[in-house]
């Protein structure tokens, strides 16, 4: 992959995802150290980061003070930047807008490392919508510093389909054009709290000597790094 010298995530606002994914990758080691920053493609005024994205960072262990959106420039094209969005309409609309802007240097995050499915925008979503799409973001990322470190991506072409039950039937409903918005955004975070069951499937577990009422016995239990992902989970059930 082409070396660059600072890397752009862009969304809408540049509250969120961008900053979300620029907090992301700050907290890798890369081969060859670049600067890392985020843009807006729409900023009105500058605004401070999302609170939900916030409060997801925080639990990460990502804290950025101070920040404030800032709005996408064309002077932001240049030859040792790589720009990342989250969405291919977002793509579309900066080869639009933007002369300086080339095909080499601007990329959907996703496609770039070979998933799949866009990062929607988890705006108007609970806490749960927010931290799923950090997890989701923090999977490519993953894939992304491998990348910017000339290491191969394995199955990139592998696509996880949640096909439960339940969660066909909210989609089905939220597909209505009788469903308002207020059971629309309710139906999100219904979707989300069970996806959320799916991303944490990974989790690592270890074998655990105890003693019950009854008996000893060996039972499961996370491994210890893993906690932290387990209790900020629990958290985002819970809010």
């Amino acid at each position: 992959m082409k070396q660059y010298n600072r890397i752009l995530f862009v969304a809408e606002s540049g509250t969120s995802r961008a900053p979300m994914a620029a907090g992301i990758l700050s907290e890798y080691t890369l081969k060859h150290p670049v600067t890392i920053e985020c843009r807006g493609l729409v900023v009105l005024f500058p605004e401070p980061l999302n609170q939900k994205a916030e409060a997801v960072m925080i639990s990460n262990g990502i804290n950025w003070e101070n920040f404030t959106s800032t709005q996408l420039e064309d002077e932001d094209f240049t030859d040792d930047t790589l720009v990342l969005t989250m969405e291919h309409s977002q793509l579309e609309k900066i080869f639009e807008k933007y002369p300086s802007a080339r095909e080499e240097n601007v990329y959907v995050l996703t496609e770039l490392v070979g998933d799949e499915l866009e990062i929607l925008d988890p705006y108007g979503g609970s806490l749960q919508s927010y931290g799923l799409c950090y997890e989701t973001m923090r999977k490519s990322i993953i894939k992304l510093v491998k990348l910017l470190n000339g290491r191969r991506i394995k199955n990139m072409s592998k696509v996880v389909v949640m096909d439960h039950p339940l969660i066909q039937h909210k989609i089905g409903i939220m597909r209505r054009t009788d469903t308002g918005s207020k059971d629309f955004r309710t139906l999100v975070s219904e979707v989300a709290m069970l996806e959320c069951y799916e991303a944490t499937r990974d989790l690592k577990l270890t074998d655990v000597e105890i003693d019950t009422p009854i008996c000893h016995a060996t039972v499961k239990e996370l491994r210890v790094k893993n906690l932290q992902s387990y209790l900020f989970y629990v958290q985002v059930l819970e809010w």
